[in-house]
């Protein structure tokens, strides 16, 4: 069956949720999530997941909607962030998530922002392919406000705006809870969305994508950015597979473990064939080599849960003789495992998201010079036309 592909980029204020709304999408924590409200998100952050034969790209973008900068000091930071995030998927998105968090105050540095980004994405961007995700759901009371649907329809000023603009094409994520049920229904939910968008896979694109994209190939031709990037996400799938290991059911664990395991030794081989002794992939294969040993390190630890699975069906066998202290013991052990295999997990994670976090900066700031180029004229005309429209709201009132 072939998989689907949904490339998403994030787009909000650093405090927003976006981050965490992120990790909800991809169903495990792998961006950084900042409360602050007065900074911009320098790094972009990339990751995938595999989700009902659905391969989810998500790309958190630099966070927007700064209240400390001048409106040219803001056009030129939301002009930089895009183009980071242009440059982490110059084949286009599937759609924009403009995420927006339940009871915030939206000032005029929200529509600057929006002026900005219809002004580099097109004033269509967000009719054809937005969809507004609305965080902080966990505070959501249907008793007092009713449905989400009904909640949406009530409101006015800029939020209105916002969903008409998004061709009221809303998502309530709750990002703190820890129903299953739940977090698959609001996934679902997006991704339903997002396929009546585009049912036939396209995504928006437009000149600062294709120059983007041109400036790739280019690089591809030089360097192995292919094979690099491949790699990485084959790696963040078997990362995502390693999680929440199961040492109730401990058989279809391992016999998880073993199929990620010969997964891992493919990616060995096709990054060291594709490496050449050149070196160029060494840091790839460093990554590879540390999943490797997650995995067998998983492995060992799951055949002591065997062991000690072992042990307690004895014990509890010998009625006559039952160790209520042998047992405490070997539940203890049993919790150890556990931690040790979330802890190494979490380790290779981190590894693993300052690779994308370098690999992404380090194409970004060779494409965001030539983007910039093309974008410094929008900048001048966004800042001309806030004011014109702030001072057409001055008149009127």
């Amino acid at each position: 069956m072939t998989r689907r592909n949904v490339d998403l980029l994030l787009i909000g204020r650093t405090g927003s949720g976006k981050s965490s709304t992120g990790n909800s999408i991809l169903k495990r924590n792998m961006f950084r999530s900042f409360t602050s409200t007065n900074s911009i998100t320098k790094l972009i952050e990339v990751n995938y997941a595999e989700y009902n034969d659905v391969i989810v790209k998500v790309v958190d973008g630099p966070g927007v909607f700064n209240t400390e900068l001048s409106e040219k000091e803001s056009v030129k930071e939301i002009n930089k962030a895009m183009a980071s995030a242009i440059a982490a998927s110059p084949k286009g998105y599937h759609a924009f998530l403009f995420v927006v968090k339940l009871g915030d105050m939206f000032t005029k540095e929200y529509e600057l922002t929006l002026y900005a980004l219809k002004d580099i994405f097109g004033v269509d961007f967000l009719k054809n392919y937005g969809v507004l995700i609305i965080s902080n759901g966990d505070n959501f009371d249907e008793n007092e406000s009713g449905s989400f649907e009904e909640w949406c329809a009530k409101q006015s000023g800029f939020f209105h705006n916002l969903l008409v603009d998004c061709g009221h094409r809303a998502v309530l994520f709750d990002n703190k809870t820890k129903d299953q049920q739940k977090k698959d229904q609001q996934l679902n939910k997006l991704l339903e969305i997002v396929q009546t968008l585009n049912p036939n896979g396209q995504r928006y694109t437009n000149e600062l994508f294709h120059l983007a994209k041109e400036e790739r190939a280019k690089m591809e031709e030089k360097s192995k950015l292919v094979t690099h990037g491949e790699s990485l996400k084959e790696a963040s799938f078997i990362i995502q597979k390693l999680d929440h290991p199961n040492l109730d059911d401990l058989d279809t664990t391992m016999n998880r473990l073993r199929e990620l395991q010969s997964r891992a030794e493919k990616l060995q081989s096709n990054v060291a064939y594709h490496d050449r002794c050149t070196g160029t992939l060494a840091v790839i294969a460093q990554h590879v080599n540390h999943i490797q040993e997650t995995i067998q390190d998983h492995i060992e630890c799951l055949e002591r849960a065997q062991d000690i699975h072992s042990d307690l069906l004895r014990l509890n066998a010998q009625k006559n003789n039952f160790n209520k202290k042998d047992v405490e013991v070997a539940e203890t052990e049993m919790a150890a495992l556990k931690k040790r295999m979330k802890k190494k997990l979490r380790a290779l994670e981190r590894e693993h998201m300052d690779i994308i976090r370098k690999t992404v900066s380090v194409f970004a700031a060779m494409v965001e010079a030539k983007l910039l180029k093309m974008m410094v004229p929008a900048a001048t005309l966004v800042v001309v036309g806030a004011a014109i429209v702030g001072f057409i709201v001055f008149f009127k009132s």
